[in-house]
């Protein structure tokens, strides 16, 4: 035995005798199996701490006095310490006799909270519970507090009391099927298969309906038939069917890989937006739902104004894309990463991509992107899986693009209503977006490969390799800034060669006398059959197409700033009692003034124009997912123009079902979303 000094430790060598055998000779004493073979449990490596030199095998032992059983844990911070203090001397551990006994008590408590983990945080769990039993009870109380009933008015909205009680309800339920509510009915299922497995009569009968499931299809589809017969407020709502049709059609025929469409996604995704779209539009409830949890999004979302009021200064939203939508991405990017890392996000994407799979079969990272752009927009829903999106396939990263092209956020709802355009349809119109999208996503480019993001790979996806959450705070704000520089670079430079198109379609047709046709009015002329088959009357299609020529050239921004000028002054010939002499033409419009003279009109364009289905967007989206993707930016710039088009498919889409449920005697009227709801 051999005492080595290393680094101020004793080490005992101890060695062993092996015999060794030449291994290019047999012999009755060897076995040719190799090593580890009887036993595959174990490895044929060396064990820890041992390696084989010269036919003998050395192993290091520790003395006593440093293998770690003298409760070491506690210099745990003093080994921290020196590693973030390399190359510096450390100082004589003096001290007073106060300061000393404070150490030993703190490592005393240290060590007694590590070792009782499980009865430390179980007990903060009971006192937080108990607090948070008391204070609902003093918020439920009519004395102290807002109770939840009687209902007043609209559901939500001062209703503060039937809100709280609605989230803890909510909560409440999440815990206990987490808990006990999914193994009970999993267990449940399973004695219900294992009894009924036993007799051949029901093993027949389950057959038979796997085989003849189509039927179930088909029924569905007849449900839906029959509520739009027998709901129907007028005959030609019925237009609006040919729109519905004729989109399907078109995203067949324009679709990269037609054999490959898997048509229970697509169909039921249509079916999913059109019982959103009943919910929503013709539903009181559903509205109050939705405009509840838009408005939650866009308080919280404001919170983002606190530190961009502090670095930009209160004029700030003067400059909304440079400060606004920046301010509203960083804090969002900060906020998400946080979330990545204490695991939340991957529970939250694992419900919605278990939800989405079971009703659409879509993937993981492409269902939570398109709930998500349901409240928030094109450039921050990424946010919610960038690190997925680098190991998603094509098709996904379409998908993708074509949520964020035809959803709507919800901070810039309130914008679009400051303009009079009526707020419960322009919520409904993003609600109902978001399955239309994956929809209309795999009709143009349908999966081809095999996805990486699947409910399980999800769920244990490994959290972010920061330290701690203020680590995990700071790295997602300066990963989203990289987002904010490409943003306005992109913006800039797509808006300004669109400029330069108007500008010179405008100058040659100027030659020939005719200098308001540009680039935006060619695409009103492109789009006027649209107008026609998602039910806008004729007297108003040629406007109509024009408004969505420029929702897709410009942005939507001005398309709905017009659509909300000539909402207004309808209203206002309507108040006056002039609207009639000016419909039969008695009383001429001033020059230059347009009017959408069908009430069906304004509402159904309020569904065509909701998107970011432009060509400014586009370099948006291209800019935000090259950020986390940089490997698949060639792919994403190859699919961008279709999942354009595929974004405004899905508007006109959206339009034409509520064309077919547009009732007047049933319209909710149009409420403020900047009004208080919670």
């Amino acid at each position: 035995m051999t005492k080595v000094a290393v680094d101020m430790l004793e080490y005992e060598l101890h060695e062993y005798n092996v015999p060794r055998e030449n291994p290019l000779v047999a012999s009755d004493n060897v076995d040719l199996k190799p090593a580890g073979y009887e036993n595959p449990v174990f490895s044929s490596q060396e064990l820890p701490g041992t390696s084989r030199r010269n036919g003998k095998i050395i192993t290091t032992k520790l003395p006593e006095k440093f293998d770690g059983n003298d409760g070491g844990g506690d210099d745990d911070d003093d080994d921290d310490e020196d590693k973030n203090n390399i190359g510096f001397e450390r100082l004589p551990d003096e001290g007073h006799k106060v300061g000393l006994f404070v150490l030993k008590f703190h490592k005393f408590l240290v060590r007694m909270i590590k070792n009782e983990r499980t009865i430390v945080v179980n007990a903060v769990k009971v006192l937080l519970l108990i607090g948070f039993i008391i204070y609902f009870g003093f918020a439920m109380s009519a004395q102290y507090g807002t109770p939840a009933f009687p209902i007043l008015g609209n559901l939500f909205r001062g209703n503060y009391g039937f809100a709280l009680f609605f989230l803890v309800v909510l909560v409440i339920f999440g815990v206990a099927w987490e808990k006990f509510l999914r193994n009970l009915l999993e267990r449940l299922i399973k004695i219900i298969s294992t009894s009924t497995s036993n007799k051949p009569s029901l093993v027949r009968m389950y057959k038979l309906m796997d085989k003849h499931f189509w039927i179930t299809h088909i029924l569905v589809f007849l449900a839906v038939v029959l509520y739009v017969a027998f709901t129907l407020a007028r005959t030609r709502n019925l237009v609006s069917l040919i729109g519905i049709f004729t989109l399907i059609l078109l995203g067949t025929l324009g679709s990269k890989y037609p054999h490959r469409i898997r048509w229970k996604t697509v169909f039921y995704s249509f079916i999913l937006q059109f019982v959103l779209a009943a919910f929503v539009i013709r539903v009181k409830v559903g509205f109050q739902l939705f405009e509840f949890l838009g408005a939650i999004v866009v308080k919280f979302l404001d919170n983002a104004a606190a530190g961009a009021i502090f670095v930009f200064g209160k004029d700030y939203e003067d400059h909304f894309y440079v400060f606004k939508v920046t301010a509203i991405i960083i804090f969002l990017g900060a906020v998400i990463n946080t979330l990545y890392y204490f695991g939340s996000m991957q529970y939250i994407i694992g419900k919605i991509a278990w939800l989405m799979q079971k009703c659409l079969n879509t993937t993981a990272a492409e269902s939570l992107n398109a709930a998500a752009n349901i409240f928030v927009g094109m450039s921050e829903a990424p946010l919610m899986i960038m690190p997925l999106i680098p190991n998603m396939t094509t098709s996904e990263l379409h998908a993708v693009l074509v949520g964020g092209f035809a959803t709507m956020a919800g901070s810039i709802l309130a914008i679009f209503i400051s303009f009079g355009v009526p707020a419960n349809h322009l919520i409904a119109a993003s609600v109902m977006a978001a399955p239309s999208a994956l929809g209309f996503a795999k009709l143009l480019l349908p999966e081809t490969h095999k996805s990486k993001t699947s409910w399980e790979v999800v769920k244990n996806m490994p959290r972010p390799p920061q330290h701690n959450a203020i680590d995990a705070l700071m790295t997602g704000a300066g990963s989203a800034l990289k987002i904010c520089g490409y943003l306005i670079a992109n913006l800039i430079a797509f808006i300004g060669v669109l400029n330069f198109l108007d500008v010179t379609i405008s100058w040659l047709f100027n030659m020939v006398h005719h200098p308001e046709v540009n680039f935006q009015y060619l695409l009103g002329l492109l789009f006027y059959p649209f107008a026609v088959i998602i039910g806008i009357p004729f007297r108003d299609c040629l406007l109509a197409s024009k408004l969505i020529g420029i929702k897709v050239s410009l942005n939507e921004f001005i398309a709905y700033e017009e659509l909300g000028k000539i909402r207004r002054l309808r209203d206002e010939l309507i108040m006056n009692q002039t609207f009639s002499e000016y419909l039969s033409g008695n009383i001429p419009l001033q020059a230059g003034t347009q009017m959408l003279w069908d009430e069906s009109s304004i509402i159904i364009l309020t569904y065509a124009l909701c998107g970011f289905a432009n060509f400014g967007s586009m370099g948006i989206a291209l800019a935000t997912l090259g950020v986390f993707a940089p490997q698949r930016k060639r792919a994403l710039i190859k699919i961008a123009p279709r999942a354009l088009i595929g974004g405004n498919m899905v508007s006109l889409m959206t339009a034409s079902i509520a064309g077919l449920l547009y009732d007047p005697q049933n319209n909710v009227p149009a409420q403020n979303l900047n009004s208080t709801l919670i």
